[in-house]
């Protein structure tokens, strides 16, 4: 006797701008995944995907318009890996232009845990429960900064969006942390970010310090310094001209008006009679 031929559950999930059909216990390979915060999901973090398009149970076919309304797909990350090198090669005829380059892109492995039709109820491993509300991706990470509030890097002289960033995928997203570094811990920040040590020339935990009391940064003291210092120029120059005689005028004769000299009668010649 042979055992009904019932078709398995599955969803059709989208992330990371594709389409990945999976059914529980399936390995899939997708575009990295990582928390609110930017940081990377770590092995054993859990993972929700609301982007549910389609979803089967036997015979009874669900189509999302354009997603399923309450499904959800729980996954389990298994690595952060690179994919296999592609190579890039660009070349012009007749010249001498070459140009070869590489490109691993960064991947999650997932495995699919459960299908859910109506919702996760379950909260996520060291997450939150997954709700329409919260965000799809949920990890144990989202929390390590809860307890101190995020202040703007930027405001430390030399440090952009692009080092403000980096600063935060390594943890550092305060001024407290940056004042309690030692001198080993952030000459490895420096090195780690590429300053060329910078940050121990430009002095961060002083600058850390100032701007948690409630100082003015220093790059923007060093603006308003270079703007005075381009404007004392055109000041004095104008002050200079101001207080310069003009050195055609004549001098004033005791009544404080200057003198005026007499005008010379102009030489008329006489026409000689013939």
């Amino acid at each position: 006797m042979h055992a009904p031929n019932v078709a398995p559950l599955f969803a059709v999930i989208r992330t990371g701008g594709k389409q990945y059909r999976v059914s529980a216990n399936d390995l899939i390979v997708v575009e990295r995944l990582a928390d609110p915060q930017g940081e990377p999901l770590g092995s054993g973090d859990q993972v929700a995907f609301g982007d549910v398009l389609m979803l089967t149970d036997g015979d009874n076919i669900n189509i999302g318009a354009p997603i399923v309304t309450g499904a959800a797909v729980l996954g389990e990350i298994v690595q952060q890996k690179r994919s296999a090198k592609i190579r890039v090669f660009k070349k012009r005829r007749r010249s001498t232009y070459r140009r070869r380059a590489g490109h691993r892109q960064h991947q999650s492995v997932v495995r699919i845990l459960e299908i859910a039709a109506n919702g996760l109820t379950a909260p996520l491993r060291r997450g939150e429960p997954v709700t329409p509300e919260t965000s799809p991706v949920k990890s144990a990470r989202a929390d390590k900064a809860a307890g101190a509030a995020a202040d703007d890097l930027t405001l430390i002289s030399g440090v952009g969006a692009a080092i403000a960033k980096k600063l935060s995928a390594m943890g550092v997203t305060n001024f407290q942390q940056i004042i309690d570094l030692d001198d080993a811990a952030l000459a490895a920040l420096d090195e780690k970010i590429g300053f060329k040590g910078r940050a121990i020339r430009e002095d961060w935990r002083a600058q850390a310090t100032e701007l948690k009391a409630g100082g003015t940064p220093r790059a923007k003291i060093d603006q308003e310094a270079a703007a005075e210092k381009a404007e004392a120029p055109a000041g004095a120059k104008k002050a200079k001209a101001a207080k310069a005689p003009a050195s055609d005028m004549p001098a004033p004769d005791g009544d404080g008006d200057p003198e005026v000299a007499p005008k010379k009668p102009r030489a008329t010649k006489k026409k000689t009679e013939e």
